[in-house]
């Protein structure tokens, strides 16, 4: 998963912390992972479609299992880093 998500339909949202959601996802990227594998740093692309702009923020210590929760709720609207590199060489 290092790669990173890209949401191409649908914009992402998952639960920092269990009063926090991070929401208007378009890319997605783990930066660092923790000795134990628990817990991340992630890089997040947020569009924001009132100002149309695209802000980049990085979140320290999250844990995996939100993240994996991220990908199983939208698996059907999100496309790996790698899948669209070979659709830009392929179009």
């Amino acid at each position: 998963m290092s790669e990173g998500l890209n949401f191409t339909d649908k914009l992402g949202s998952f639960e920092l912390r269990y009063d926090q959601d991070v929401t208007s996802i378009k890319t997605i990227k783990v930066t660092d992972v923790s000795a134990s594998g628990k817990t991340c740093t992630v890089e997040v692309e947020q569009y924001w479609s009132y100002y149309d702009q695209i802000e980049k923020r990085t979140y320290e210590k999250v844990r995996v299992s939100k993240l994996d929760n991220l990908f199983w709720q939208y698996r059907d609207y999100v496309l790996l880093a790698e899948e669209k590199d070979e659709l830009a060489v392929a179009s």
